[in-house]
């Protein structure tokens, strides 16, 4: 009777063990809500990046005075822009010397139209760490425009196109910070910067 006791016991021990660390791990692992992590396809059914962290850039200068576009900013359209960045990235920012945001973050570049009357484009970057994105630093890269704010968007670059993103990385990987152009208030640096 001792002996059943005793392997119960074990039993018992073993079952509540096996439960706690899947408990441990859950409670410890980062919270990450549908809000912050998106597939990339999803990007355009949500519109809850309006509520992230966010940097209102001014109209990007006249390309006829830059080298090239990524000088002003404009290679993404000549309308007012809002760059935001979800709660992971946002985190990030804390640390001064993040270098390389992790997996997960995402930032949503939202474009005006030339007029600056709708959302004409939204140009969106994800952070992951699938090894099929470490050419491009682990960053996914979509562009999606509609030519007036009666119709969808349809994407028109990046990742799953042709270009499979690769100008986007060209250029996004000059970037001082990540592929990462903006610098957000949390950075406690100036926001004029462009993405």
């Amino acid at each position: 009777m001792l002996k059943f006791q005793i392997a119960l016991t074990i039993l018992l021990i073993s079952c509540v063990a096996f439960v706690s660390c899947d408990l441990v791990e859950e409670i410890l692992a980062p919270a990450v809500s549908e809000t912050d992590m998106m597939e990339p396809d999803d990007m355009m059914d949500m519109t809850m990046y309006t509520s992230w962290l966010s940097v209102a850039l001014p109209v990007p200068g006249p390309l006829a005075e830059a080298a090239a576009p990524i000088e002003t900013g404009e290679v993404h359209g000549a309308g007012t822009r809002t760059v935001y960045i979800n709660d992971i990235g946002a985190m990030a920012l804390n640390d001064m010397n993040m270098t390389a945001y992790p997996a997960g973050t995402m930032v949503v570049k939202a474009i005006m139209d030339d007029t600056n009357t709708f959302v004409q484009k939204v140009a969106t970057m994800m952070k992951t760490d699938d090894p099929m994105y470490a050419h491009h630093n682990g960053w996914t890269y979509r562009k999606y425009a509609r030519p007036d704010e009666n119709t969808e968007y349809m994407q028109v670059r990046g990742d799953g196109l042709p270009d499979a993103a690769d100008g986007c990385h060209a250029c996004h990987a000059k970037a001082d910070r990540d592929s990462v152009f903006v610098q957000f208030p949390m950075d406690g640096m100036d926001a004029d910067d462009e993405q």
